[in-house]
């Protein structure tokens, strides 16, 4: 699944009926990647998982390096690549993917994932209510960083991920982030934000 992208939109017949399945949280029939939110059914906690703080107290433990950026759409309209290396000047970034000529493999990211705080899950383009894949690892312990907050309303309680847009610059962005890596009781809050109530979804 991917953003949605400027097109051509062709001429239909006037009976033409049309159920389009779309990432957009509001539409009738709704798809995306992942969704965090309160179990409503006995049917949604059979399929759902709870995510609790303990997801985030044990892969604490193994973490060592700060912020990890998976790229390799290098011609993004959002200009993420730009911002990530602005970012990169005041702490350090690893660096993954074809923008960087450091392909790995998936075995290879999984493990980086432990042991980094922060990743990066900036958007190809910026399309409210879609969330890339990255952003969906914060079930495994780490804390997204997206570029617009206004993207994730309905997806994600507010406090379980990094919006650069809350900052006024790269640079303030990146003082907040090494202060949070300095108080584990500080990182920790961000894996508070997801109530015992709620459960993940992985579509």
């Amino acid at each position: 699944m991917q953003e949605a992208q400027s097109g051509l939109i062709p001429k239909f017949a006037e009976n033409f009926f049309n159920a389009t399945v779309d990432y957009r949280i509001n539409n009738f029939t709704y798809f995306d990647h992942s969704i965090i939110r309160p179990a409503i059914s006995k049917d949604d906690k059979k399929r759902m998982r709870t995510l609790s703080e303990k997801d985030f107290d044990d892969p604490i433990k193994r973490k060592t390096d700060a912020v990890l950026a998976v790229i390799s759409n290098c011609h993004a309209e959002s200009g993420r690549l730009e911002y990530m290396r602005e970012l990169d000047r005041f702490l350090n970034v690893t660096k993954v993917g074809g923008c960087f000529r450091n392909r790995r493999s998936s075995e290879e990211v999984e493990a980086m994932i432990k042991s980094h705080y922060f990743v990066v899950a900036f958007e190809n383009v910026e399309c409210a209510g879609y969330a890339t894949e990255k952003f969906w690892r914060l079930t495994k312990g780490i804390v997204p960083i997206v570029l617009r907050r206004r993207i994730l309303k309905g997806l994600a309680p507010p406090g379980s991920f990094v919006a650069a847009d809350d900052y006024r610059s790269p640079r303030e962005l990146a003082r907040h982030l090494l202060a949070t890596i300095e108080s584990r009781e500080e990182y920790r809050k961000y894996g508070y934000h997801i109530p015992a109530s709620h459960y993940f979804f992985h579509l």
